[in-house]
């Protein structure tokens, strides 16, 4: 239970001093004021989702062992309805510029599962498995630092005027949306660890490098 609460507040502030926060040329840092108060509001937004859903939602459930219903629910669920939410109450009050909004939409999201994550694993699962502990929260961290670096390369395109550099980095994006509740329902499902933690380990090295590293190599 600790390295789900404790995960996400400690690498936030490893990687907020590791990750370049700027914009999609380079050329304009973020201070940690910003930083902090990004973070905080996305902590607040998942502080009320999660009130809400107490509230008003039954966690318990009766399981479908069906690839597509259960894909479809945590697509849906715990990643398209968080993400898209915060997008909503993040970009459409905020007026800011573009490459601002898309600058800082990751340390909002970092907030929010910060909170969201281990809420929705300790009220869904009783006992907790292994794997919603140590594994999702590893996946989902791969998922916001690579959300980072597709959101600054979809803007650069934009300011570059670069057609393919958006259609790829859109791409990018919905692999990235996708991937997560692929690998979840494959466990769920009890497929061999042996292709489940491969495919883990593989998908968190893709967001630690090859993403960040496409973002700079074709935005500079």
């Amino acid at each position: 239970m600790l390295f789900t609460l404790l995960l996400f507040p400690l690498l936030f502030f490893i990687l907020t001093d590791g990750i370049n926060w700027a914009g999609t040329d380079g050329s304009v840092s973020i201070s940690k004021k910003t930083i902090y108060f990004h973070a905080f509001c996305g902590l607040m937004i998942a502080v009320i989702y999660c009130a809400i859903d107490w509230f008003f939602v039954s966690p318990v459930r009766f399981a479908e062992y069906s690839f597509c219903e259960e894909f479809v629910r945590i697509l849906i669920f715990q990643i398209l309805m968080p993400v898209g939410i915060c997008a909503v109450l993040y970009f459409l009050p905020v007026k800011e510029s573009f490459d601002y909004k898309f600058k800082n939409f990751a340390l909002l999201m970092f907030g929010f599962f910060a909170v969201f994550l281990p809420y929705h694993i300790y009220t869904r699962a009783n006992p907790v498995p292994a794997f919603l502990s140590f594994a999702k929260p590893v996946i989902i961290l791969g998922f916001i630092i690579a959300l980072h670096y597709v959101l600054k390369g979809i803007a650069g395109g934009f300011a570059k005027k670069k057609a393919g550099i958006i259609v790829l980095f859109f791409f990018i994006l919905f692999v990235l949306l996708v991937l997560p509740p692929v690998i979840e329902t494959l466990w769920f499902l009890s497929f061999s660890p042996w292709i489940v933690y491969p495919v883990i380990a593989v998908y968190f090295a893709v967001c630690l490098l090859l993403i960040p590293f496409l973002s700079v190599k074709l935005n500079g």
